[in-house]
């Protein structure tokens, strides 16, 4: 049976954000990858984040419905709405919705709060110490629990997961 469904958890803090689909995560430090981002308001990075995250993985989502879970009530408004003051929010915007429209999805954030959105929050802050040890136990939880597989990811390296501005 095909997933008729897709769940994207995402994060954004100040430094950087990530985002968590099916298995994949994608990383991005604002100064690095996203610099005209760098400096807007976590809101904005946030809905920034899920964005990139709807461009990155919008191949998957054909013919499906996408559910954004965000621990920020303004980014959800403003991916529900698709719209929002900020240009740079607002391009991604744009480029979001044409993605659905090419994919045939539907996207809809929907609220959850930071203490159930625990692997989001630890893709978004890898560079902070222990965090990368974090992620590997809770992705290797995440693959035990979905496909039943034990997966070796002591070699996860972070550089495979970065958008590196293809995104941004």
């Amino acid at each position: 049976l095909m997933m008729s469904v897709f769940a994207v958890g995402l994060d954004a803090c100040q430094r950087s954000g990530g985002a968590f689909c099916s298995g994949d995560f994608i990383y991005t430090q604002w100064k690095y990858d996203c610099p005209d981002v760098e400096k807007a308001s976590i809101n904005y990075k946030e809905a920034f984040m899920a964005a990139i995250s709807i461009l990155h993985w919008s191949k998957w989502f054909r013919d499906r419905t996408v559910y954004i879970y965000t621990d920020n009530k303004c980014t959800m408004s403003i991916i529900n709405k698709c719209t929002s003051r900020n240009r740079l929010v607002m391009d991604r915007l744009r480029d979001m919705f044409w993605a659905s429209v090419a994919n045939n999805f539907i996207v809809k954030a929907i609220y959850m709060p930071g203490v159930k959105h625990v692997l989001a929050d630890t893709i978004s802050r890898m560079h902070e110490p222990r965090m990368l040890n974090k992620l590997q136990k809770l992705l290797h939880e995440w693959f035990i629990c979905h496909t039943g597989v034990h997966i070796d990811l002591s070699d996860l390296s972070l550089s495979n997961y970065m958008t590196w501005h293809t995104l941004c």
